[in-house]
């Protein structure tokens, strides 16, 4: 498997400080991804796969899962779905994974989501701070109540590849961003 995810920088940097401890043990992650792209909008070997979702997909998910635990789950619960009669393969996916000490990890896939697109969110719950790890990029604004400064609070964000934010106490700040691929590629070429 080609599980590079856990290499960038949004992944890399986010597990290296949890597992210094600053933000405490982790205890939940959640993962999401919501798209419309079933097979049949491949051009290549995904368009004729039944098992779709978790094979193509999923294992990027479960890699960087087990890395931000640091272990293997106990036990795994998956469900798919054909919500449409026109989709033979599984376009939505839910799993649900029990780790060691009390931890838990979900991941929800929707291929066939109508919603605005969001290639991979996941959510760390740690003791001390939640994670926010956005891949795909990253284009937000919006005014929210924190309850625990008793005041609106704005939040922007704009990034190509992504980011990666930690949040505390009704704050929120860039721990880490990512570098969309282009760019990677056009900074390699620089570099050689």
């Amino acid at each position: 498997m080609n599980n590079q995810y856990r290499f960038m920088p949004i992944y890399r940097q986010s597990q290296e400080r949890i597992a210094n401890g600053e933000f405490g043990r982790p205890f939940l992650i959640q993962c999401w991804q919501q798209m419309f792209h079933p097979p049949s909008t491949e051009q290549n070997w995904r368009a004729h796969l039944l098992p779709y979702t978790l094979y193509e997909f999923g294992t990027h998910p479960l890699d960087l899962i087990c890395y931000f635990f640091g272990s293997l789950p106990e036990s795994i619960t998956a469900h798919t779905l054909h919500p449409y009669g026109n989709f033979d393969a599984d376009v939505v996916a839910q799993v649900t994974l029990r780790f060691p000490g009390q931890r838990l990890a979900t991941l929800l896939c929707n291929r066939v989501s109508h919603a605005l697109e969001r290639y991979f969110e996941m959510r760390v719950d740690c003791e001390k701070a939640s994670l926010r790890l956005s891949f795909g990029g990253v284009a937000r604004a919006a005014v929210d109540w924190s309850r625990v400064l008793g005041r609106p609070i704005a939040r922007f964000s704009l990034g190509k590849g992504g980011e990666a934010r930690v949040e505390v106490g009704g704050r929120s700040r860039v721990i880490a961003r990512g570098i969309h691929p282009t760019v990677s590629a056009r900074l390699s070429r620089q570099l050689v």
